[in-house]
């Protein structure tokens, strides 16, 4: 299921020569980012000009579009405010923000060319996730 936004993306950039039916596709369709069937995503965060890869795991939460983060020791160095992250909040649209505790959204992401998500708030620092999969 994890084809259909990039189809409607090279359509859409191919100025309109890819046409897909929405009347077409299954009734399930989503562009959430599916967890692993364990509840359980790890991703590796990484900012240009810093040396530090930031490994961050989405942990099944409370309901499918949130999850919990598990994030290790070196967050803070690729980007100071990761260390302050508690959760995952997918969005409709196929973007996701990284929470604190209180609930302010630390960073945006949006899916990306060569990285699963990268920080897509203008003025904000350049954050990239690559997807490791379930590790």
């Amino acid at each position: 299921m994890n084809y259909i936004l990039p189809l409607i993306m090279v359509g859409t950039l191919a100025g309109g020569a890819g046409y897909v039916s929405i009347e077409e596709q299954p009734e399930s369709v989503s562009l959430i980012a599916p967890q692993a069937k364990d509840g359980q995503l790890t991703y590796a965060a990484r900012s240009p000009g810093v040396d530090a890869i930031c490994l961050i795991k989405r942990v099944a939460g409370k309901t499918p579009l949130v999850s919990a983060l598990e994030l290790d020791a070196d967050c803070g160095e690729v980007f100071e405010d990761l260390t302050k992250a508690v959760s995952w909040l997918d969005r409709d649209d196929g973007s996701a923000a990284i929470v604190d505790g209180a609930g302010k959204e630390l960073l945006i992401l949006g899916p990306s060319d060569g990285f699963a998500y990268e920080t897509s708030e203008h003025g904000a620092p350049i954050v990239t996730l690559t997807a490791l999969g379930n590790v």
